[in-house]
């Protein structure tokens, strides 16, 4: 109980500070950090971004994700199959029982189809 009336006591803590100023209100976005982790360890970001920390380049692209999650998403996809991070990801259990290229081919018919319909509509 202590500490929900310490939580409440921050919070308006913080509404009466932005109350009185012109700043705008932080917000705490929850999600999954697997795109951007994947992408700071692709051949891509390593190649365009070797300047930046891992840590950076994963702030990079969780920054895009807010933006456009399906975008950033695809900046993982390669021709190669080694290269490809997208089909790293778990989608099934039984994932592993099937071959790569044929997991490849299935996904470029997937996104292939729910892109077009984003674009047409």
């Amino acid at each position: 109980m202590e500490l929900n009336n310490i939580a409440t006591e921050v919070l308006d803590d913080i509404n009466a500070t932005f109350q009185s100023s012109n700043y705008s209100k932080p917000f705490v976005l929850w999600g999954f950090d697997t795109v951007p982790q994947a992408f700071a360890k692709s051949y891509y970001a390593t190649q365009h971004y070797c300047e930046l920390d891992q840590q950076v380049r994963e702030a990079l692209s969780l920054a895009r994700m807010v933006q456009d999650p399906l975008s950033e998403t695809l900046n993982l996809w390669s021709d190669r199959l080694k290269d490809n991070q997208i089909l790293n990801f778990s989608y099934h259990t039984m994932q592993h029982t099937i071959n790569k290229g044929t997991a490849k081919e299935t996904l470029v018919t997937l996104l292939s189809d729910h892109l077009l319909r984003e674009w047409i509509t």
